[in-house]
C-alpha cells in the first residue's frame, strides 16, 4: 500500500467515507437549519467510531413547504433525536452493517444522552437497496423487514429499541423524492436526465446548490480528498455534467454561466477539443488569435532579428 493510501486509511473513523456524506451533510443543512441542528461525523466514544449524520431538533412547528417536497421520502422519518447513516450511490450495504449502525446508536445514548427514551430517537438509513447480505444479518437477529411503500422499508423486531427505517434510493430516484434521487444510482448512471428532470420539477435551487458545493469540496483540494475517499473523477464527472444540463436551460443560462466563472481557465476548456474552443468566437478575435500566434516566442535574449 502506497504512503499516502496508507495515512488516509489511517485516517478513517472506523469507515470509509466520501464525498457523497458532507454534500448530504451541506443539503440537509440547507432545508432543515431552522429547525434541526445536523451534524456530521458524530463521535460516540472514545474510540473512532462515528454516525454520518445526528439531527436535532431544535425547532418545533411545521417545515416550510418547499423543505417537505425537497426532502420527501425523509422528512417523515425524522424525530427528535435522528441517526442517519449513508451508503453513497456506487455502495452497497454489507452483512453486519445492521448491528454496528445500532452499536453506534446504543453509544450514543449512553455516552450523550443516556436518559433519552427510545421513543425519541430514530434510525434511518439510506442506501441504493435493501439487498441481500444486509436481510441475511436481519433475519439471523430476528429483525424483520415491512415494506411500508415502495422503496420504505419499516425495520421491527429482534434487539432493536428505537423505530428504524431503511431508504433505498434505487426505488425513489424521481422528482416525488428530490434530494434521494441525488443519491441513487440512477443519479450517477444518468445524471443529465435525472438533473433536468429535477429541474422541470421546479427544484432548480436544489440542483443548483448541489452543483456550488461540489465546486467547494473541490477547490479544498488535497485536505478534503483525505478525509473523503470517494472518487475525485466521479465528483468532477456530476459537477461537469450540472454544468451541462444548466446549459441547456435558456433560462438557467445566467447561474450557469455564473457557476462556470468560478472555475479557473484550464478547467472550463477541459475535455473539448482545439475546434470547441474556438467556437463562438467573433471575427476579431479569431484574428487576435491569429496574430497572437504567429508573433515569435521571445525568452530573455533568445530571440533573434530577421
Amino acid at each position: 500500500m502506497a504512503e499516502s493510501e496508507q495515512k488516509a486509511e489511517e485516517q478513517q473513523p472506523g469507515k470509509i467515507r466520501t464525498w457523497w456524506h458532507p454534500l448530504l451533510v451541506s443539503l440537509l443543512r440547507w432545508q432543515l437549519s431552522s429547525h434541526y441542528q445536523v451534524d456530521e461525523e458524530v463521535s460516540v466514544g472514545k474510540m473512532p467510531l462515528r454516525i454520518d449524520v445526528l439531527l436535532i431538533r431544535k425547532e418545533q412547528g411545521e417545515l416550510s413547504e418547499v423543505a417537505k417536497k425537497i426532502l420527501a421520502g425523509l422528512v417523515d422519518y425524522l424525530n427528535e433525536f435522528t441517526l442517519l447513516e449513508l451508503k453513497s450511490p456506487s455502495d452497497a450495504l454489507e452483512f453486519g452493517d445492521f448491528r454496528t449502525f445500532l452499536a453506534y446508536a446504543l453509544l450514543y445514548c449512553v455516552q450523550q444522552q443516556s436518559w433519552l427514551e427510545p421513543s425519541k430517537l430514530n434510525l434511518v438509513v439510506v442506501a441504493p437497496r435493501l439487498n441481500q447480505p444486509y436481510r441475511q444479518e436481519l433475519a439471523l437477529v430476528g429483525v424483520t423487514a415491512k415494506e411500508e411503500q415502495p422503496g420504505i422499508w419499516s425495520l421491527q423486531g429482534g434487539p432493536l429499541p428505537h423505530r428504524m427505517w431503511v431508504l433505498e434510493t434505487a426505488d425513489l430516484a424521481d422528482p416525488n423524492h428530490p434530494l434521494l434521487a441525488l443519491f441513487s444510482p440512477q443519479f450517477l448512471q444518468n445524471r443529465l436526465e435525472l438533473s433536468a428532470q429535477l429541474r422541470q420539477a421546479g427544484y432548480n435551487e436544489m440542483v443548483v446548490f448541489m452543483a456550488q458545493q461540489i465546486h467547494q469540496f473541490e477547490q479544498r483540494g488535497e485536505e478534503f480528498a483525505v478525509q473523503h475517499l470517494g472518487s475525485k473523477d466521479e465528483m468532477l464527472a456530476v459537477w461537469q455534467d450540472i454544468l451541462t444540463s444548466l446549459a441547456r436551460d435558456a433560462n438557467m443560462k445566467p447561474t450557469w454561466q455564473h457557476l462556470l466563472a468560478s472555475l479557473p481557465p484550464e478547467e472550463r476548456l477541459e475535455g473539448l477539443s482545439a475546434e470547441e474552443r474556438l467556437k463562438g468566437l467573433a471575427p476579431e478575435e479569431l484574428e487576435r488569435l491569429r496574430q497572437l500566434l504567429q508573433t515569435p516566442k521571445t525568452n530573455g535574449d533568445t530571440s533573434t532579428q530577421g
